[in-house]
């Protein structure tokens, strides 16, 4: 079998299939939103960074509200939205890199000599997993990030003196992305200072190779241009929100938006048991892995980026099982057509699942009446995930978003939120919406199921009863407007 896939497989076709595969699975969940859903674009954050973008492009440069967090990316979708069209752009940038980002993994793989049957079972684990697709299908600003640092890894490997530039250039743009991509990128760079110097010392020369010389100068610069960053990346953040257990957060059949799949992940751990004495050989592998896994318990999101290294150990634990002399023919198979299966429930149904995600036409089509009848500067109540929905299509304020928390009330916005959402005190109601000067509240069916009130006459449900301070603008499929009167 192992004879056969080497002579069925070679480096052109092989590229050929992982990128056609990768186009294929990334587009889906657009093409099924463009489908059912009038293209709109899955979650909240994409909304947050679209806003953003075009906050930029109206002020026509920096973003001066306070509980804004400074990303390169929004820059990035402002400027080719100016062109394009800030939704096109967000849509289009996140398959683009995704591809190029497969690419460049597989031909990092290649120069460490990783051979081309456990090469393409790596590169196909990882466009199947559930991280993937969400780093290649979603607009988020970890597209950009990811792909520089795989381009400056790929480079960093390189002589030629022109490439070395372009390596620098690579990596120091990651950097400006935020702590996390400053750390990972200079651990890399130590990575292959260690690596380097354990060829040197292999080869017992006493003559330091241009190099690590190059290395060197590199980890110097990326210290002083991450210093330099820091005023961008460090925000005091108040943590008011209950953090999810992380396992729940990693694995994507768990309900994660970005996590890994169970049987990848299951893979990953067989594979990391096996390369794990080679750890000393593999600095460029087990130290950015080691960063990614402490840095997971600060900020879950980046898992994707763990995407790429637990589809290194599951391709090496998967090769392995397939080349292994088995006694019963029929439970090799088994167990090769289980564990595909397995991957492949896992990418069927992360896409099915988010690809029925809100907002719905139903959302975006609420907001947008609300903007046409709104006047500006007027402020909308809402739950805090819905924020940055109401931000892009209604364009109008919000009194608390998902970057509440970095705001310098961000405590005493969250609990007024809350006293206004359970509050059956007419008059304390009055006196919050007064304070905040708000004069619309959005709800949809999901606050009304659970996510802020389990019965019809909970708090603000049953004030709303009261004509001379509520009045019901909108009420279509779950969606309600309700304006506030008399108050501001």
């Amino acid at each position: 079998m192992q004879d056969g896939l080497r002579m069925k497989l070679n480096e052109k076709n092989t590229l050929i299939y992982i990128v056609i595969t990768t186009i294929v699975l990334s587009s889906s969940v657009l093409l099924l939103r463009e489908i059912f859903y009038q293209g709109l674009i899955v979650g909240e954050m994409p909304y947050y960074h679209m806003d953003s973008a075009r906050t930029i492009i109206e002020q026509g440069g920096l973003i001066k509200d306070s509980g804004y967090i400074f990303s390169p990316y929004h820059y990035f979708l402002a400027f080719a939205g100016k062109y394009i069209g800030i939704e096109i752009t967000s849509k289009i940038i996140s398959l683009i890199l995704g591809i190029f980002s497969v690419v460049i993994f597989y031909l990092l793989l290649k120069d460490f000599n990783v051979n081309i049957e456990e090469r393409a079972l790596m590169v196909s684990i990882l466009v199947f997993s559930p991280a993937f697709i969400y780093l290649s299908s979603f607009p988020s600003n970890f597209s950009i990030p990811i792909f520089f640092t795989l381009f400056g890894t790929y480079l960093l490997l390189k002589k030629n003196i022109f490439l070395s530039i372009v390596c620098f250039f690579s990596f120091a743009f990651a950097i400006t992305f935020g702590v996390f991509n400053s750390v990972l990128v200079i651990s890399i760079v130590i990575a292959y200072i260690t690596n380097e110097a354990i060829k040197l010392k292999k080869l017992k020369s006493k003559k330091i190779p241009s190099s690590l010389s190059k290395a060197a100068v590199f980890l110097l610069l990326f210290f002083i241009i991450s210093l330099a960053c820091f005023s961008l990346y460090l925000k005091p953040k108040t943590n008011l929100l209950q953090k999810e257990i992380i396992i729940i957060q990693v694995i994507s059949d768990l309900g994660s938006l970005n996590g890994l799949g169970i049987f990848s992940l299951i893979l990953g751990l067989v594979g990391f048991s096996m390369i794990w004495k080679k750890r000393k050989e593999l600095p460029l592998l087990f130290l950015p892995f080691l960063i990614i896994i402490l840095f997971i318990f600060y900020e879950s999101n980046i898992v994707v980026y763990l995407s790429f290294i637990i589809s290194v150990f599951a391709g090496k634990a998967f090769f392995e099982i397939i080349k292994m002399k088995w006694e019963i023919k029929a439970v090799k198979n088994l167990t090769i057509i289980l564990i595909v299966c397995g991957i492949l429930f896992s990418t069927i149904s992360y896409i099915n699942r988010i690809s029925k995600m809100n907002p719905n036409e139903e959302i975006a089509e609420s907001l947008e009446w609300l903007n046409h009848y709104s006047i500006q500067d007027e402020i909308v109540f809402s739950h805090y995930s819905k924020g940055f929905w109401i931000n892009y299509f209604a364009n109008t304020q919000v009194m608390i978003d998902q970057n509440f928390e970095y705001l310098p009330d961000a405590e005493k916005r969250f609990n007024d939120s809350n006293e206004i959402f359970y509050s059956r005190n007419l008059e304390r109601t009055r006196e919050l919406l007064k304070e905040y000067k708000i004069n619309y509240i959005w709800i949809d069916s999901e606050m009304k199921e659970g996510l802020v009130w389990e019965t019809p006459d909970d708090g603000l449900l049953f004030l709303f009863r009261n004509n001379e301070t509520f009045k019901n603008i909108y009420n279509n499929q779950g969606v309600e407007i309700w304006e506030v009167k008399g108050v501001n």
